[in-house]
This record gives C-alpha cells, structure tokens and sequence, in this order.
C-alpha cells in the first residue's frame, strides 16, 4: 500500500485525467507533448471529441469553474472538495454483516488511540459475538489486517493504518490549481490535433491525432448497423459498454462519411479497435522468432489511478508517442458506477500496456473506493453474483473508506494477458507478479510513493521508447537491465524465450557491397519484431533508383525479408521501408522508423519510414554476369572449404567455435534448411521443397529451379541433414541459418 494516500482528502475528490496532467509531486514528467508531431496533416477544424456519446464540432473550450475542467461545459474532470461522509451508526446489539461488523472494529480501533492496543480493541469488539464466525489478524508485507467472518461466510477486513500516516487535506487554492494544470494539458492535446471520448461515468480516452478519423468513420459505420450487430460493432471501438450506451443514444453520423461505403467481405479492418488474433496465434512458420522480440498483441494502453498521482504521466506520455490509445480510471471518482472499479480491471486484460497506481499487497490489487458503507453495499450486489467469493475482498480504512480489491485468485480468473506490459507502482505489488501472468512485469517490492515511482517510470519508459540512448534499451529486459532505478524496483520476466517491445524497429539492412551493374543481390531487412507476414513484402519495401526488384521477395522467417534485386546503372537506389505497411505479427503496430526524428532509427514518435541507400557501381573489367552484391559470383564460391562445414555423426558433441545447422545439400552445396518451405502434392506428386531463391554456405544463390513443379526436390529424396559451421562462415550469411 502507499502509505500517505491514507489521509482524509485522498479519498473524496475526483479526476479522470488527473495522473497525465498534474505535476504534483518532484521528479514529474518532462514532456507533455503527447503525441507531439502529430499536428502536422491533422485537420484541427474538424470534430474530435465526443462528449456523453455526442460528437461536438470545433471551437473547443476549456474552462476551470471552481476545481471543476469543462469542455465546451461538460464536465471533464473535477477536483471540488465533496462533503465528507457523516458517521455510520451501528448498534452493537443487533445481529450484524461483515461490513457493519468492520465498522464495529474500527470505531473500537480509533476508541483506542489506533496502535497495537487499537488492534486489540477492535479484535475483543467483534470476537466471540453470535453473528461472527471468524476473525483473523494477519501481516502481509507489513500491513496489518483484520478480517472478520459473519455467520453467513461473508468476510471484509479492517486495515488500520498509523495515525501519523494520515495525509493532509488540500485547500481549496491547491485544488483549484490542479484543475488548471489538467485544462491547460487538455489545450495541448486538442490543439495538437488528439481527440477525447469524455463519458458521463467517469472513464476517458484519449485518442491520438493520427487514430482520430478512423475512430469517427468506425462509429459512424456502426451506428448504421442495428440491433445486436450495431452493439458489438460499437463495443470492438470502445470496449465500454457504458459509453456504446451513449453513443447509441446521442452520436450523428457525419454526412458523406465512410458508413457510406459497404464493408468489402473478407477484407481487414484497419480500426484502432483491438481485432487481434486469438492468444497463440502464430500466423505461419515460427523458426527463428526466439531470436527477435514481440509487440503487445493491443494498442490499447490502460491507467488505472488514484488521487493526485502523477508517476504515470511517462508511461502516459511513451503509449501516446507509440500512437496507443490511452483509456484513464480514476479509482477515486465519485460519478462512477457500482461495480466499475472492477469492469475497469477486467478491461485493462485485453490491453498492450496497463499502469497501476493504487493500493496493493499480497492479498489483492485494490480497484475502486467507497465514501459510505451503501456505495460499498450497492457495488456488492452488482458483483457478488457474477464472481465467486474468492475473487474479490472488501477492506476499510481507518478513516472510514470502504475498498473493493482483486485477490491473487481472482486475478488468475479473470486477467488475462494480451501479451501484455504490466507496470504497477503500487506498494509490495511484485508479490502480485505471479497472480498477473502478464508478458513483462514491472513493480515494487517495498512500499513506494510518488518521488520513488515517478522517475522509475519516466527512465523506464523513455528507453521503451527508444529516447533514451537512441534505441539501444528498446526492449524490455534491456530496458530494466540498463539499471538506474531505485532499490526496491523489481522486474519480473514473463517471456524469458524472446522479448518485448512497444513497436517493431529495423535492426539490419542489407547489402553491405555494393551491387555490379548487372548483376544481381538481395535487399535484406531484419526487425526486432515478428512481422505480420501477411502484408506483401512489395508493399512492406519500396525500390526506386538504380536497382530494380527481381520477385516481389519474401519472408524468411518471421522477422526477416529478402527481396532478390537487379543493378540497372550506376548510381544509388533509395530503399523505403513502408511504416504503413511494415506492421508487428501481434497488435498490428506500425514500424518506428528513421524520419521522425530524422536520422534516429527506433527512436518514438513511430509510424514513421525507414530509409536507406545500396550502391550500384560498373565493372570496370567485364566478368560473367552472376550473383553479386551480398553473395559473391556463383562462379567463384566461399567458404565450404577445409573444415569449414563438417558432417555430424550420430552422438557427436557440439563443436567449440561451430554451430550446428540443418542443411539442404543441393548440387553438392549446402543451403540452410531454414530456407526451404514444403509444398503439398500440386503439379509435382509429392511433398517437395520450395524457395523463391535460397543462399548456400558455399556463396552461391539460387532462384527456385523448378517452381512450377517439384521445386528442389521431392521431401522423400532430398539429402537433408545436419553439419556444424564455422561461426565466422555463419556470421558472413545475409540470412539467418536456423
């Protein structure tokens, strides 16, 4: 738990986007720009923000009434002190729940000065009473915790915190500048060309300028659908139901716009909806994916909240950069429903990225507060239904504020990664690590605050997104490995075969030669991510100068493309790797590229190109036209040579200084097998090997030499076996060899 959210005040105000825009406490973030350039092509003077299911058109306003964020008058967010909640009576003689049962121990409590003796004060009211079946003192990570039983098995537990934790209350001068630092953020955003879903119920999303125009034409195709159709087109969008709710009732379709145009059967949508496939999915051949990293199979980012903290205005800022669409829940909000703390939580399972700010330890993550025993009451029977007993536990504090927290076992049941980031900083949350399951796990192992939390989180992600140290700490475990942390930040790696990382970037280019007019290479791309290789390399990489593509290329394994290429005149040729098109396996999330900032590669904002140049050069004595650039001439073969590829035997130990490889051996050469896909029986009788060009260790390259047939050779009769290379003739290959 955060020990000084305890204090009177932290329980009753509300904000939605408050953590992304209030620099309450030193270490804050830096940068605030969002998604920064994504004004440039952005029509600002069209409408972008829907408010309570409404789409309102330009001018935008922001105002600050009070504490209270308005835009264009609706309620956005409010900081206003709300009257504090008057004493619960309870009469100790009647056959009480576990709920007023608790309220007995805390009045008992505090009648006792709080401490040890409270402790004891508040067992010996409820011990031994007819209408209490148990009750229990337990310390996990160094919280106390009293929890009672009635005699029905209902439980809820009272957690006492010391007296001089208890955390001051803002004035009203504090309050009314925390709204206005939120207003002038929302300014920003707008005004960089970002939209905003504002909903009655207290969640907000921000949606980044490039997203914007496909949100609307995505409504506006939705809304034209009816009945069962028209709710879950509306919920794949917003995935809240409380928002389709409005939507329906308050959003009109733009005129002229895409609802118009029928939706092509079969064809993939490019919704910032989360349409990912299902857990496991691979989508082809998976060789070679340990030795690249993943996406989070969602653009959806999530987080979660309490009062006035502001540690997660980096991830904030970093998930918007990558062009993620970031939904904030306000655990303290007062205008949220019975029950949405946890609808919230179930939410934030089918997202890329969530971040934690709350109270937790090892018997649960909290999700959302009650100012009185009735809202704590109204969102018990909205729940309790639905859920078994076990997934959800109610505690109090000693100031009278009621929580409804996830337990460990509920968690298993109900979140379930979408290879997803988790950070939480929140108290003692790592011991919840285990519970989540998630891709990579990030929190705390003492208790935490937001001076610790707050630059923990900007130097984490700010290397997630490649601003730090250009690219090089891009990837998760990287990331946490580089260090500078404070000591009780820990990592927990949920993906220990391959890595994670928030977009995918180029890590090698290829040819390193240059290409002989005449001959022939291969342009060789390599991500740090799978790839969705469903996309056609023509579209993923452009060629425009003195080289010309021979074939359109194809993927080699899941994060490599080759493309045979011809030399056509001296010169250079410009090769473009499409961020358009150049999309991760998992979440589809586009290429950060080497325009934005120009000349840094992997360096956020994403959704941009990646560059650069191969160099065609003449002879200048005439040789037998053959393979050049990356592989040397057919005619002239390397390597293969002395013991430089050696047969292994059955039993045969590894080899110092070799790796071992399964090979093709065609016309006496030896071709990685990695290469080669097999084809069902077509034209030739049998399965059979095919490529549209593969690379020998000897040097030679060879295009497919019986494509329309039998390709080379039938799987039955193919010499397939397996030899130790040389590291340094693997390392010389422009592909990888297995």
């Amino acid at each position: 738990m955060r020990p000084e959210l305890f204090g009177r005040w932290s329980v009753r105000a509300a904000s939605l986007l408050l953590i992304a825009f209030v620099v309450a406490c030193s270490g804050g973030g830096d940068d605030e720009d969002g998604a920064g350039p994504d004004a440039a092509g952005v029509d600002v003077n069209q409408p972008r923000v829907i408010i309570e299911g409404a789409l309102v058109a330009p001018p935008y306003e922001v105002t600050v009434q009070g504490a209270t964020v308005q835009v264009n008058g609706a309620r956005s967010t409010s900081f206003e002190r709300p009257p504090a909640p008057g004493p619960e009576p309870v009469d100790a003689n009647a056959t009480l729940d576990a709920f007023k049962l608790v309220e007995l121990a805390r009045l008992a409590y505090l009648g006792a000065g709080g401490g040890s003796a409270g402790v004891d004060a508040a067992v010996a009211a409820v011990q031994g009473r007819a209408d209490v079946s148990g009750v229990e003192v337990s310390e996990a990570s160094g919280v106390t915790r009293i929890t009672v039983t009635d005699s029905t098995g209902f439980a809820a537990s009272l957690v006492p915190e010391p007296v001089d934790n208890a955390s001051r209350d803002p004035s009203d001068e504090e309050r009314a500048g925390a709204a206005n630092e939120v207003a002038t953020s929302i300014r920003a955003h707008l005004e960089s060309g970002g939209g905003l879903v504002i909903a009655a119920t207290g969640t907000t999303l921000m949606i980044p300028a490039s997203n914007v125009q496909t949100l609307l034409e995505d409504t506006d195709r939705a809304i034209g659908q009816s009945g069962e159709q028209q709710r879950a087109a509306l919920f794949a969008i917003y995935d809240d139901e409380s928002i389709v709710d409005e939507v329906i009732a308050h959003y009109e379709p733009r005129e002229g716009s895409a609802r118009f145009v029928p939706t092509v059967p079969g064809a993939r949508s490019h919704s910032i909806a989360d349409r990912r496939p299902a857990f496991g999915a691979s989508g082809g051949d998976e060789q070679g994916a340990a030795t690249s990293s993943k996406t989070p199979a969602s653009k959806k980012a999530w987080v979660m909240v309490t009062l006035y903290w502001t540690d997660a205005q980096g991830f904030i800022t970093a998930l918007q950069k990558e062009h993620y669409e970031v939904r904030i829940y306000n655990f303290y909000d007062q205008v949220q429903p019975a029950g949405s703390g946890w609808a919230a939580f179930l939410s934030t399972s089918r997202s890329g990225a969530v971040y934690y700010a709350t109270h937790s330890d090892a018997t649960g993550l909290s999700l959302q507060s009650f100012a009185t025993e009735a809202l704590a009451g109204n969102a018990l029977t909205a729940l309790q239904a639905r859920y078994d007993a076990g997934d959800i536990s109610w505690w109090k504090e000693a100031d009278g504020t009621w929580w409804l927290a996830a337990t460990p076992q509920g968690i298993r049941a109900h979140w379930k990664s979408a290879d997803t980031i988790v950070h939480s900083a929140s108290c003692h949350s790592i011991t919840l690590a285990g519970a989540f399951n998630a891709r990579e796990f990030f929190g705390y192992e003492p208790t935490t605050s937001c001076n610790i939390a707050t630059p923990d989180t900007n130097r984490l992600w700010k290397r997630l997104t490649g601003e730090d140290r250009d690219g090089a700490l891009r990837e998760a475990s990287a990331a946490f490995a580089a260090g500078g942390f404070s000591g009780g930040f820990r990592y927990v790696d949920g993906s220990p075969d391959d890595g994670t990382v928030l977009s995918p970037s180029v890590v090698d280019t290829g040819p390193d030669e240059p290409l002989f007019v005449g001959g022939e290479g291969f342009v060789l791309v390599r991500f740090d991510a799978n790839m969705d290789r469903t996309v056609s390399p023509a579209l993923v990489v452009t060629i425009s100068g003195c080289a010309e593509r021979i074939t359109e290329g194809e993927w080699q394994v899941a994060n490599v493309l080759t493309i045979p290429v011809r030399a056509t005149a001296p010169g250079t040729a410009e090769v473009r790797v499409s961020a358009r098109h150049a999309l991760s396996e998992l979440g589809k999330i586009a290429l950060d590229g080497n325009q934005n900032p120009v000349g840094k590669n992997g360096v956020a904002h994403n959704q941009d190109d990646y560059l650069f140049d191969l160099q065609c050069v003449a002879l200048i004595d005439p040789t037998p036209t053959g393979t050049t650039g990356v592989q040397p001439p057919t005619e002239t073969p390397s390597g293969g040579g002395g013991d430089e590829i050696i047969q292994v035997g059955a039993g045969d130990p590894e080899r110092a200084g070799y790796v071992r490889v399964p090979v093709l051996v065609y016309a006496g050469e030896h071709y990685p097998l990695i290469q080669f896909r097999i084809a069902g029986p077509d034209n030739c009788d049998a399965n059979h090997y095919h490529a549209d060009h593969a690379v020998s260790f000897e040097g030679t390259t060879l295009r497919d030499p019986n494509p329309s047939s039998c390709g080379f050779g039938r799987e039955s009769e193919a010499d397939v076996r397996t030899v130790d290379v040389a590291q340094a003739l693997v390392d010389g290959m422009p592909i990888p060899v297995r």
